[in-house]
């Protein structure tokens, strides 16, 4: 289970990355509502800064997000995947993005949920598991 959780948290690592470049976003993050980094592209340092404050703006109305949050040139949208909502949050210098297609290009890149309550379950846990093992000695960290 632990390399299927490893490369599944790679390939989502690889996707973000994929995600955010054909975008041009500086930061691109995924995380809970409670502000926890579960899985970013860009720099490090900026996504783990960037993941609380968008699980707080996450919680707010959407017209207030869409009011506030462009002047700052962030993103901030949620996506709900085996029974969990996630927050998706990028930040850009051009803030006047393409938020659904962004979105949707994130959701494209989650590992794929199927119905029943144990598999959501055992997504949950892969997605548990895949984001806190430590990622320093894996080869392809340094690639995004």
């Amino acid at each position: 289970m632990r390399a299927a959780a490893q490369d599944g948290a790679t390939t989502l690592a690889l996707s973000l990355a994929s995600v955010r470049a054909a975008h041009r976003l500086d930061v691109l993050a995924l995380c809970d509502l409670e502000g926890t980094l579960l899985a970013s592209a860009g720099d490090a340092y900026a996504a783990e800064e960037l993941a609380p404050f968008a699980a707080s703006a996450a919680r707010e109305s959407r017209a207030r997000r869409a009011e506030i949050l462009p002047r700052l040139g962030v993103i901030v949208d949620t996506v709900e995947r085996g029974g969990r909502t996630l927050v998706v949050a990028a930040t850009a210098t051009d803030p006047h993005r393409d938020v659904s297609a962004i979105v949707a290009a994130v959701e494209d890149a989650l590992p794929p949920v199927n119905s029943t309550a144990d598999e959501d379950e055992a997504f949950g846990a892969a997605i548990e598991e895949a984001f806190t093992d430590s990622w320093d000695d894996d080869p392809l960290c340094d690639l995004v």
